[in-house]
């Protein structure tokens, strides 16, 4: 598990209190909220929708997937 500390300054902690109290954002929300920022940080845009199709590919049982390279190439033809 990695831990995470983040200090913070009163007119900061503020603003982060309005805002999750407008988005109706709890403390338990927070770890994944700011992970996302962290990721986003780290990849293009470009990168990341990249990211989000192959996540939706893997789980859509509509598309044909393959649990070895033989069968892959069959398909190709190669």
């Amino acid at each position: 598990m990695i831990a995470l500390t983040l200090n913070f300054k009163d007119d900061e902690i503020e603003i982060i209190n309005k805002y999750m109290k407008a988005n109706k954002i709890n403390l338990a929300d927070l770890p994944s909220i700011f992970t996302s920022f962290l990721i986003t940080e780290k990849y293009n845009n470009e990168t990341i929708r990249a990211m989000e199709e192959a996540e939706r590919i893997a789980k859509d049982p509509n598309i044909k997937s393959y649990s070895n390279t033989k069968d892959l190439f069959k398909d190709l033809e190669i």
